[in-house]
């Protein structure tokens, strides 16, 4: 017999985890609601992909424990582009830490779509970070720039010549 608790948070570190697939599906069986859950730590595993659906799954997830994993392909990170109440992520001490740029590819794909997250790898996002995605990536107007004040009569298209 099963009995389902009610949690917020999840912690499954340290557990030798190669697969999280279906983790949502797997928690229906032993949690009210999964789909509530705000914290989940799944760091020092033995991850190499994330599942496309953690976005489905867990809607109002804030905090996400990546780190201490086998995660060689930044393609994984656009399954956390889903996750759009995400605050804080971590992802250091996976093989992907040692890509040039990392933390700004990490970003710019976590912007592409939000802009809540708050903290990755444990350290704060500055407003430059954020800018410097909205600029690489031409995510966003120029208007939308926190740290940037350009005088609204600079936003206008030149005049056309005669």
């Amino acid at each position: 017999m099963v009995v389902k608790s009610e949690t917020v948070s999840l912690y499954m570190q340290n557990n030798m985890i190669k697969s999280i697939n279906g983790l949502g599906l797997v928690l229906d069986d032993v949690m009210f609601k999964p789909s509530c859950l705000l914290w989940i730590n799944l760091s020092n595993n033995h991850l190499k992909e994330l599942d496309e659906d953690l976005g489905l799954a867990f809607p109002q997830l804030k905090t996400l424990y990546l780190h201490g994993n086998y995660i060689t392909d930044m393609s994984q990170i656009t399954a956390l582009e889903r996750l759009s109440e995400l605050q804080v992520l971590t992802l250091y001490n996976n093989p992907i830490e040692h890509i040039d740029n990392y933390r700004l590819i990490v970003l710019h794909t976590m912007y592409k779509t939000m802009e809540n997250l708050k903290k990755f790898d444990q350290v704060i996002v500055t407003r430059q970070e954020y800018d410097n995605c909205c600029m690489i990536g031409n995510l966003r107007s120029i208007k939308n720039l926190r740290s940037l004040k350009v005088p609204q009569n600079a936003l206008k298209e030149p005049p056309k010549a005669v």
